[in-house]
């Protein structure tokens, strides 16, 4: 079964590691099992799925960095004064770009009595981002064995789905 995005984290060292497996034409696997062996994890890297996932991060960027400047120009010329309508409007991009919030470090300061928005990009963010695009994690109960059958197996099993939904 699939598992949350989130949980690729606890797995960065083997994401970042070099030993994988080919299982498809575009498709890397590694096997990750567990310390008390009861499920098996599948860390998988699609080279489209890398692709796709780069476009819209991409998209979603150049989106947010537009939104940010904007505000961020809007402050400087004193049409936003108040630091709770500030926070708002940031609160508002961060949430119309919930996927690279955390991508963004955002400050609003008091500068000379006037208000100030600072924002950059977390280098370290943008790192393991990269990182994580066009990765996956496949959960187990099966014992370990090869990790390019179990690829294959999980494959096997959506299309299954796939079918029995069309039908």
């Amino acid at each position: 079964m699939g598992t949350p995005r989130s949980q690729l984290k606890q797995f960065e060292r083997e994401l970042l590691a070099a030993d994988w497996k080919q299982a498809g034409d575009d498709v890397e696997v590694k096997l990750v099992p567990t310390p008390s062996g009861a499920e098996t994890y599948l860390l998988c890297r699609s080279a489209a799925r890398k692709e796709k996932e780069k476009t819209i991060h991409s998209r979603l960027s150049a989106s947010m960095g537009k939104a940010l400047t904007g505000l961020e120009k809007r402050v400087r010329s004193g049409k936003l004064k108040h630091r709770n309508k500030i926070e708002r409007r940031l609160g508002a991009i961060r949430a119309r770009h919930s996927r690279l919030a955390d991508l963004y470090q955002t400050e609003v300061v008091e500068q000379q009595g006037r208000m100030k928005l600072d924002w950059k990009i977390r280098e370290d963010r943008r790192a393991w981002q990269q990182a994580c695009e066009g990765a996956y994690l496949l959960r187990t109960n099966l014992p370990p064995s090869d990790p390019e059958k179990l690829w294959k197996s999980y494959i096997q099993l959506t299309e299954a789905e796939a079918a029995f939904r069309a039908l």
